[in-house]
């Protein structure tokens, strides 16, 4: 393929309701948008779907540039594989015992109970080892309970993927990597994830849970982006596909599927990426992103064109060490289902998702959502749906409403439809209130960013309710996430605790502890990296 042809970088984003291509064209500067039904039972064909509307030459194509919800609804909607933990002997409960704080949205719930595990206690098993917090081995592995805990784990849990977090490994991983040659050569089937190799950092529980939730995606994310590669090959894409990163850089197939754990964020990573791009080209310097999709609604703050960033956050109640924009997620979006509960309307978490989707995308709902009253209202165009390519069925929106929602609370079914979207505007202003006015910050300081497939249909009201003066919605805003992922930059992290006093450390020592962060970085650059860096940088994005 001559480097004259390659002219094309396209960008995906797969949320739980559409998935949105964007295509850039490196020669004219112009940009094509297309929009398909997410696939749940098999996302490679909602993927695929888009960029076939988009009707872009792959073989033309250098670069697509993928962000993804697979891994974080999988956690989410607990449809992960089994999966088993193997820790010290004695630690066997450190991640079903976790802490013992109450998380801040339940604290003045007196009915709180933990939820449980995503592991079962009988998949968690305590072996032979012991370092202590110098690295220094007072147990050696005993390789033969290793293998006979294995056996056990397999033939009689069923586990397919381990995740093994052994005390202070981040100090020595010896153990780690001596089980995961042990687990590969007995069970090279078997996924597994080292807490060493996912995030070496102390508190183990934290550091545990990391590696828990690395594994309990790790098979369902190789296996969708190795048969994504295949149909991309097949129809005669010949670039390189990178993944977008929770941090906002982007990576590749391997590394993604080494560390999937890294794409939790993934999708709305992207919007952050694209808002920041707009904050610095509007000479904005306090922005708020709203992104509210068919599923969720993600909030971040960008101050000075940067968003702002995390090295800790939870996921579903499980904390996670991983570097990530502050990007505030709740249930509220265009397929959030309305209804009546204990006589009250409720609006979310629970979505109508892609399949079967709001009543009035004629495919098989049967309860109201967010959606249906939009169109209630008028708020929707049921004639220029997606740009007319989706007719949108007004009689059975009406119809859910009027029958779910208006006749239980004995309303009109313009109040019931009006009611569904005061309650989504005040959950969704809650979600801005806690990551500005709750830290501290006035939103009225800040313009609102909107997109999505519903944000620019509450800007407005969001913006008038929290004395935001400006909003900005920016060109095909449904698409704007996938537009972000076109300027992401390849990032890798590489992490490492040493604990020590400053007295005792001389400047020699400290460079010293850098040495195997930097063998790390240099093996995955060799290896992965350093092709896809080389073409992003030489090839920079250029708008016309």
């Amino acid at each position: 393929m001559s480097s004259q042809k390659r002219r094309f970088r396209i960008g995906v984003d797969t949320g739980g309701t559409f998935v949105d291509a964007i295509e850039f064209n490196e020669e004219t500067g112009e940009f094509k948008v297309a929009k398909s039904p997410t696939t749940p039972s098999d996302p490679t064909v909602g993927f695929a779907n888009a960029i076939e509307k988009l009707g872009t030459p792959l073989d033309e194509t250098y670069l697509i540039l993928h962000g993804t919800t697979l891994g974080v609804n999988a956690i989410l909607q607990r449809k992960g594989v089994n999966t088993g933990i193997m820790t010290n002997n004695g630690f066997r409960d450190i991640f079903e015992i976790g802490r013992g704080d109450v998380p801040f949205q339940s604290m003045y719930d007196f009915n709180y109970y933990k939820p449980k595990r995503i592991v079962r206690r009988a998949n968690t098993i305590g072996v032979t080892c012991r370092v202590d917090f110098n690295g220094r081995v007072l147990q050696e592995l005993d390789e033969t309970e290793v293998r006979s805990s294995l056996e056990y784990l397999v033939k009689r849990r069923g586990v397919e993927s381990l995740a093994i977090s052994f005390l202070h490994s981040y100090k020595n991983p010896a153990h780690e990597l001596r089980v995961g040659e042990i687990v590969r050569s007995l069970y090279p089937e078997m996924s597994v994830s080292l807490s060493s190799e996912v995030v070496g950092e102390y508190r183990e529980y934290e550091r545990t849970s990391s590696t828990v939730l690395d594994a309990y995606i790790k098979p369902l994310v190789a296996t969708y982006l190795e048969k994504l590669e295949k149909d991309l090959s097949k129809r005669g894409f010949k670039g390189h596909l990178l993944i977008m990163r929770s941090d906002g850089g982007v990576m590749s197939v391997p590394t993604a599927v080494s560390s999937p754990i890294s794409t939790v964020q993934s999708g709305p990573a992207g919007g952050v990426v694209g808002a920041s791009y707009l904050a610095t080209l509007l000479k904005k310097d306090k922005m708020i992103t709203m992104d509210i999709g068919g599923t969720s609604l993600d909030v971040c703050v960008i101050e000075g064109g940067a968003a702002n960033v995390i090295h800790q956050s939870t996921v579903e109640d499980y904390p996670l060490l991983e570097t990530m924009y502050d990007i505030r997620s709740i249930g509220a979006g265009g397929g959030s289902i309305s209804a009546v509960k204990d006589g009250l309307l409720q609006v979310g978490p629970e979505s109508a998702s892609a399949d079967p989707g709001p009543m009035c995308y004629n495919k098989g709902g049967t309860r109201p959502t967010v959606t249906d009253a939009a169109v209630v209202l008028g708020y929707i165009d049921p004639a220029n749906f997606l740009s007319g390519e989706m007719r949108i069925a007004e009689d059975l929106a009406r119809d859910g409403v009027e029958r779910m929602i208006a006749k239980p609370l004995g309303m009109s079914l313009v109040d019931a439809a009006a009611g569904t979207m005061k309650i989504t505007v005040t959950n969704c202003m809650a979600a801005i209130r806690q990551i500005t006015v709750e830290e501290g910050k006035d939103p009225a300081d800040y313009s609102l960013v909107a997109f999505g497939g519903a944000g620019p249909l509450f800007a407005s009201i969001m913006a008038k309710e929290l004395g935001i003066p400006e909003v900005v919605v920016p060109i095909a805003p449904a698409a704007f996430s996938a537009w972000g992922m076109l300027m992401c930059d390849v990032s890798y992290e590489v992490s490492q605790t040493s604990i020590s006093l400053l007295d005792d450390v001389r400047p020699d020592e400290l460079s010293a502890r850098f040495l195997p962060l930097e063998t790390r970085l240099k093996s995955i650059l060799g290896e992965q990296g350093a092709p896809f860096r080389n073409i992003i940088l030489e090839r920079k994005l250029e708008l016309r």
